[in-house]
C-alpha cells in the first residue's frame, strides 16, 4: 500500500481577489434583481455600495481551509482519509487513472 500525505497550497492573493471581485459582481447583480422583482423599486446606490463592500469583504476573509488529507493507494482501491477518517473510497474496477488536478477560480487544488 502506498500512502501519499496531500498538504493544499494557499491560495495567493492574486486569485482571492479575482475571486472576490467575480463573487461581488453576481452578488451585486443578485442584489438588484432581487430589490427591482420583489420589491419594485429603484436600487438605493447607498444601500448597493454597502451590500457591495460587506459581501467583498466577507468572500475575501471567509475562506474555509482545506484539510489535510491521505491518499491510500494498494491494489484493491484508493481511499481519502481526513482526519483518520475515511472519507471516499474508489474500487479498483472504477479507476482508469490518477492524476493532479489545477483547480480553478473557485476550488484549488
Amino acid at each position: 500500500m502506498t500512502s501519499v500525505r496531500i498538504v493544499p497550497e494557499v491560495d495567493s492573493t492574486e486569485r482571492k481577489i479575482s475571486r472576490t471581485l467575480l463573487l461581488t459582481v453576481f452578488g451585486v447583480l443578485a442584489f438588484v434583481l432581487i430589490d427591482r422583482i420583489i420589491f419594485r423599486r429603484q436600487v438605493n446606490p447607498l444601500d448597493l455600495t454597502a451590500f457591495a463592500i460587506i459581501f467583498a469583504g466577507y468572500s475575501f476573509w471567509s475562506d474555509k481551509p482545506s484539510p489535510v488529507s491521505d491518499l491510500e493507494i494498494d491494489t484493491d482501491q484508493i481511499r481519502l482519509v481526513e482526519q483518520g477518517s475515511v472519507k471516499r473510497t474508489v474500487s479498483q474496477d472504477r479507476i482508469r487513472y490518477v492524476r493532479e488536478w489545477g483547480g480553478n477560480i473557485f476550488r484549488g487544488q
